[in-house]
């Protein structure tokens, strides 16, 4: 907990006239120049992940919660019941406790300065209001986010934060996306607003606008109808049309695998080698139209706003232009794969509604599988440069996602080969 909680204090204060504290029996109390200014529960997970949630009212507390989407039926229940010990003011009792201290002798209009949060809260002219952490998603690409809650309870606005190299990268890169992609005015899918962007003691914010999510808790590889024509509208609005060895595409994974070429195993280095020429012998000069991908289109990121009949998705952190087409479509199912390929064959089997995606944009329908395996090793090396650029060993969770992947572009490139096709679709 003390490591995360410094991590934390180095992005969210200045260290010197502000700081976060942990463990209210080693708190400094005011006698030694100190004042709490904000106090929280922290709910850790399992794997890495936890959020501070703020403690100045049961309701805030319970709608802090909307920072986890929980991603499985047995983190739905967890979630349900420590919102019902939340409601009743048990959970605030147990949780650990941090806190938000600033020197006494720093007055409250100079904490902008000092706070990250004062200065949001200044920008956006949001005064009465408290705010609940996420930590993220531990790994190369960790960053918080703020959730501002008004004095009623109401969400009015999240907030990433890019603290480092890789994380000011990301924030930047879906501002861009999310810029390019409004403009366009979907009519099946709707992407947050950007409310502000700026700079603070070297850190890139992000803020945007809160919508409720209205998460379907189905099978993971349902893929329904409205995501696919939302999907076909980004598809068909911003493909552009490359010659497979001349795209930016192809240029992006020949300079990433020749990036990472000496940090992986010679058996790694076959496996994407093997599959980079299978797609080089299927589609060689054949142009093949290229879009934008939102980048983490998954069952936790997306929802259905019945009312408007139309897909919600957050999280375009990783999107990109120039993407092979179906990248969202096929990491929307994947995100239920658990290493077993038979698993993979009856998603597809069962999902034929994702045809008219692909010939919409004159995509036959026996390229599929050999487009799955251009996004598998693109999603490969994409980790892998950024586990590189991390320079610390890979969690146990990471080798394992690395390996599941690497079987499956291996089983279905060596399927392709003997059956030329992969998967019945």
């Amino acid at each position: 907990m003390e490591s995360v909680i410094e991590w934390l204090g180095s992005i969210l204060t200045d260290g010197k006239q502000s700081k976060l504290g942990y463990n209210r029996e080693l708190w400094p109390d005011d006698s030694c120049g100190w004042r709490e200014i904000y106090d929280f529960g922290w709910v850790p997970l399992k794997d890495g992940r936890g959020y501070l949630l703020p403690l100045s009212s049961r309701q805030n507390a319970v709608n802090a919660l909307k920072l986890y989407i929980p991603q499985n039926f047995t983190a739905r229940i967890a979630k349900r019941l420590l919102t019902e010990t939340l409601k009743w003011g048990v959970a605030q009792l147990l949780l650990p406790k941090v806190c938000v201290l600033v020197r006494h002798d720093v007055p409250p209009k100079d904490r902008n300065q000092i706070l990250l949060v004062e200065h949001v809260r200044e920008v956006l002219g949001f005064r009465d209001s408290s705010f609940a952490v996420s930590l993220g998603t531990p790994g190369p690409q960790r960053k918080p986010v703020l959730m501002v809650i008004s004095d009623k309870g109401a969400s009015m606005a999240y907030v990433k934060i890019g603290w480092n190299e890789q994380t000011r990268r990301l924030v930047e890169n879906e501002k861009h996306a999310l810029e390019v992609l409004r403009g366009h005015a979907f009519e099946y899918g709707i992407l947050p607003r950007v409310l502000h962007s700026g700079e603070w003691h070297g850190k890139s914010l992000l803020v945007i606008e809160p919508f409720a999510m209205h998460v379907r808790h189905c099978k993971r590889s349902r893929l329904g109808t409205l995501h696919v024509q939302f999907l076909t509208e980004v598809a068909k609005r911003t493909s552009v049309m490359q010659e497979f060895m001349q795209s930016v595409f192809f240029l992006r994974l020949m300079s990433g695998l020749n990036t990472i070429r000496g940090d992986i195993s010679s058996h790694e280095l076959r496996v994407l080698e093997t599959s980079l020429d299978l797609l080089t012998s299927r589609f060689g000069s054949a142009e093949l139209p290229w879009v934008w991908r939102l980048g983490d289109f998954t069952p936790w990121n997306t929802g259905v706003d019945m009312n408007q009949n139309r897909v919600q998705a957050i999280d375009l952190e990783y999107a990109q232009d120039k993407s092979v087409p179906g990248w969202d479509i096929f990491h929307f199912l994947s995100s239920s794969f658990n290493g077993n390929i038979d698993q993979l064959c009856a998603i597809y089997s069962a999902n034929r509604r994702m045809l008219p995606y692909f010939r919409s944009i004159d995509i036959a329908p026996e390229s599929i599988p050999w487009l799955y395996v251009a996004y598998l090793l693109d999603l490969w090396i994409m980790w892998a440069l950024m586990w590189k650029a991390y320079s610390k060993p890979k969690s146990p969770e990471a080798i394992k996602t690395f390996r599941k992947h690497l079987v499956l572009m291996e089983t279905l490139t060596e399927r392709i080969k003997s059956k030329g096709g992969g998967c019945p679709l």
